[in-house]
């Protein structure tokens, strides 16, 4: 029986920081990560539009399987987003099977209308555009994704856990209210940069503390079903103890606090839908570590 909580969990960041992996490696290792053992926790290949044009070379030859993308708009206006979504559906034209556009994302929250149509129209109403807000004020940014959703559009939102410096690390308190925010407006998220562990730890390299996958993850399922508030889920994040929590196939556990296998599956589909990490294997390996995974 899968865990639904790591299914697909992982989005394969492996041409961002700190990796910063040249397009062949990085191709050649999310290929052997989705043949590997733990292939069902990978989830999409991450992509920014301006090297699509270079990744066509790496899809000649026989594929097993699609490669599916998130490509990243990272223009610095409507314009540039726009030419990032028809090189998207050019790539797919000329490719036929052997790669798929399943979502995009944005650092960008201007023009949010105008860019959703741009996706529409060129891959319809069902593939989403996750817009990365201030995880400090992220509110006006969760109404304007929530209007978008009320009127049928797969507007979702994207939430920065940390980076290259000390201060991209939110605090526990700003993402438990992004978290509680989003949950209350029904908006979805993705979230991004800091989560290479699962639980919230001291990272010796950078001096910073960085959050945990598993943390952010938990106080999303708890948030979604409901069971929690902001206080509660401000613990959540900011708990540094792996043995506070519990992942098994049928269940997810933070102390005495439990989701069954249904309400993960939900939250999963409906709320939390992945995180992107610039490496597959050092998460995997942690969870090893943890007994989280045999």
């Amino acid at each position: 029986m899968l865990n639904r909580f790591l299914a697909e969990l992982i989005d394969d960041a492996g041409l961002f920081p700190p990796a910063r992996l040249p397009l062949g490696e990085a191709l050649r290792a999310h290929d052997r990560a989705n043949g590997g053992p733990f292939q069902w926790i990978v989830g999409r290949f991450i992509a920014p539009a301006g090297r699509l044009q270079e990744l066509e070379r790496y899809l000649g030859g026989v594929r097993t399987r699609p490669l599916v993308l998130s490509v990243i708009l990272a223009g610095a206006d409507t314009q540039a987003c726009r030419v990032g979504v028809a090189q998207a559906r050019d790539l797919v034209a000329r490719c036929g099977g052997a790669v798929e556009v399943e979502l995009f994302e944005t650092p960008h929250a201007g023009a949010l209308h105008e860019l959703l149509d741009t996706v529409v129209d060129a891959f319809g109403a069902r593939v989403p555009l996750y817009v990365e807000l201030p995880p400090g004020e992220p509110d006006a940014g969760l109404h304007a994704l929530a209007a978008e959703r009320a009127s049928g559009r797969a507007a979702c939102a994207k939430l920065r856990c940390g980076g290259p410096r000390s201060e991209l690390f939110p605090t526990p308190a700003a993402v438990a209210h992004f978290i509680a925010a989003a949950a209350a407006l029904g908006v979805p998220f993705k979230a991004t940069a800091g989560l290479h562990h699962p639980v919230r730890r001291l990272d010796p390299h950078s001096g910073c503390v960085m959050h945990g996958f598993l943390n952010v993850g938990a106080a999303a399922v708890f948030a979604h079903a409901g069971l929690v508030g902001e206080d509660t889920l401000r613990e959540i994040v900011a708990d540094e103890d792996p043995g506070s929590f519990a992942l098994t196939p049928a269940l997810l556990g933070w102390r005495e606090l439990r989701a069954g296998r249904q309400a993960v599956a939900a939250a999963r589909a409906e709320f939390f839908h992945a995180y992107g990490s610039c490496s597959t294997s050092e998460p995997l390996d942690d969870l090893v570590a943890l007994g989280l995974l045999p």
